[in-house]
């Protein structure tokens, strides 16, 4: 099924086949016709499937106050107002997990009624650092997954329709890394009284990229894909990456003899 989509989306963006834009609303039989087929019909229940491998009812009582912190972010679309579920007030459910995924044109918006954080704060950066003093992070470390660059020109309607999309969440990204970044500048300047200071301490952010061999490989397809291959191919680089990224760290951290 995983590798019919990735061709059936290929076709499309050659202009073999013709382009119908998805609807979540008016797919209800193709998903019903593939439930049945299936010999595992989670794959086409997103919360059942979430539900088998994660114990939701058991996570507020394992969470202690020095537990790290799970923030989603989603979008009210009728209010057009943000939402962030934080793991402190109890509101990582599995409702929680399908608003913060709940992409437009893939799935159904979940009552009541939100759409992927994309539209809002995505990933709800501001939120980690607006916590009780003592609960604030010192760094930041920010895994970036949406290429910045690009080498060439999109061309084909998948090209254009992923490059802005890249183009869209690193927007929501940077927006929200530039509050903590002007929030940092006017600590060093001296701009806050000692009250201020106190409560908004700099915090640092360090980033972790892709290899660009890989991010230049990525298409329009690759997001949707579910191969074991391809899913091994992004962990091993992201192992690749993240042993740098530390590599570099140790060395950025170490205290001068």
């Amino acid at each position: 099924i995983n590798d019919w989509t990735i061709q059936l989306i290929n076709l499309q963006d050659k202009g073999i086949i013709p382009q119908v834009p998805a609807n979540p609303y008016n797919t209800d039989w193709i998903v019903n016709l593939m439930t049945a087929l299936s010999p595992r019909k989670e794959y086409f229940d997103f919360k059942a499937l979430l539900e088998e491998f994660i114990p939701f009812q058991e996570i507020n009582e394992i969470i202690e106050p020095n537990s790290p912190v799970l923030v989603l972010g989603a979008c009210d679309i009728l209010a057009g107002e943000f939402k962030d579920f934080n793991s402190r007030r109890g509101e990582i459910t599995v409702d929680a997990i399908l608003a913060s995924a709940a992409i437009p044109n893939v799935f159904k918006a979940v009552q009541g009624i939100y759409w992927d954080g994309l539209f809002s704060q995505n990933p709800p950066v501001r939120e980690l650092v607006a916590d009780v003093l003592d609960q604030r992070p010192d760094e930041l470390w920010i895994i970036q997954i949406n290429p910045k660059t690009r080498n060439d020109t999109p061309k084909t309607a998948e090209e254009i329709l992923d490059r802005r999309n890249e183009l869209a969440g690193n927007l929501s990204l940077y927006q929200e890394v530039r509050f903590i970044e002007l929030v940092n500048e006017w600590h060093r300047q001296g701009m806050f009284n000692e009250e201020v200071q106190q409560k908004y301490r700099p915090v640092k952010i360090r980033w972790i990229d892709m290899s660009p061999d890989l991010c230049q490989s990525l298409d329009y397809a690759s997001k949707l894909s579910r191969s074991r291959s391809f899913i091994d191919k992004l962990m091993a680089d992201g192992e690749k990456q993240a042993e740098q990224f530390l590599v570099q760290l140790k060395m950025d951290t170490a205290v001068p003899v």
